[in-house]
């Protein structure tokens, strides 16, 4: 099949699971989904890399990778030519266990320790008791005082504990130390990444018995050691009819927030792509000629050849997380 004789439209995506040790059953247990382990801690909802491929799961274009996509119609795409890739991962993550605490490069940081720079954000799907975020050291937390705490295992003691509930958004820039705490069901969405270096493990052991490895070197080399804790951001916009609020606007991406109670017709300009995650409810989105039906949980590429869409919500709870490149 020749994809380029097929106008581009909203294209929804085979998910991509992936299985650690802090995964839960949520993925199964509220959006039924089947992936081939009962634990599954990520679903990689669109993403291209060599460990990891999207294929899209309706119309025309039905089996084809986005990788292949990139590479023959990425101006299409994401409104550039030449992109070695799609700039960006987005996953669900379900946290049964406290992940590790850990940083990531940033751009400026990546170099340094031949990783790939990973800024990221968070928007809280569900939440249990108690639930919480890890994220930013504690005023006056130096190298010395951190390698100190994890050779003591306190470094609760020098990490920022942040309560979190269901909608609550967070950005989560390279270089600030993080983790996300156990009972949390997120989306995250970030770089193209997958560069991790861990800070502290809780004294857990892999599969085979041994200590999961520690990155101290190359963490204490990408953290920002000044950067504070992160704002909790959270939508503000209640009951209106289809308001959109702003959660994080990263010079990587734009995050936002709609509520839809009608339809919703959007016109964007050729350069831009958007991403679209059913939150809550359900949809129907129409554009290129084509319908998809978008059920909770559902992610949503809308390419930047596509110059308008709409949105039909099919319940009155509707609400979409929207995703856009970075301001120009």
């Amino acid at each position: 099949m020749d994809n380029n004789l097929h106008m581009l439209y909203p294209l929804t995506f085979v998910p991509v699971y992936r299985d650690y040790i802090w995964g839960g059953t949520r993925l199964a247990d509220l959006y039924g989904r089947a992936p081939s382990t009962p634990q599954c801690a990520e679903s990689w909802e669109l993403v291209d890399r060599d460990d990891g491929m999207s294929i899209v799961r309706n119309g025309p274009l039905a089996g084809t990778s986005l990788s292949t996509l990139m590479q023959t119609r990425a101006e299409d795409l994401v409104g550039t030519s030449g992109a070695a890739r799609f700039p960006l991962l987005v996953k669900i993550i379900d946290a049964a266990h406290d992940l590790s605490i850990q940083v990531h490069p940033s751009d400026d940081t990546a170099p340094l320790t031949g990783g790939e720079p990973k800024s990221e954000a968070w928007y809280v799907l569900e939440a249990g008791p108690d639930a919480c975020i890890y994220a930013g050291l504690k005023a006056g937390t130096n190298s010395a005082a951190l390698t100190a705490a994890v050779a003591e295992e306190r470094v609760l003691d020098v990490v920022h504990r942040l309560p979190v509930r269901k909608g609550d958004a967070f950005e989560v820039p390279g270089g600030l130390v993080h983790s996300i705490g156990r009972g949390c069901l997120l989306l995250e969405i970030q770089q193209n990444s997958n560069t991790t270096y861990r800070v502290y493990d809780w004294g857990r052991t892999g599969t085979d018995g041994t200590p999961r490895e520690l990155h101290m070197d190359k963490a204490v080399t990408c953290i920002d050691w000044d950067r504070p804790p992160p704002a909790t951001r959270r939508s503000d916009s209640g009951e209106t009819l289809s308001s959109e609020t702003p959660l994080v606007l990263s010079p990587h991406f734009r995050i936002y927030e709609r509520a839809l109670t009608k339809t919703w017709r959007q016109e964007k300009p050729p350069t831009e792509y958007e991403i679209l995650f059913v939150c809550a409810g359900e949809a129907r989105i129409a554009g290129g000629g084509i319908q998809a039906h978008l059920s909770l949980a559902t992610t949503c590429l809308v390419p930047a050849a596509v110059s308008s869409y709409t949105v039909e919500p099919l319940r009155p709870d509707t609400r979409l997380v929207r995703v856009r490149p970075p301001a120009c």
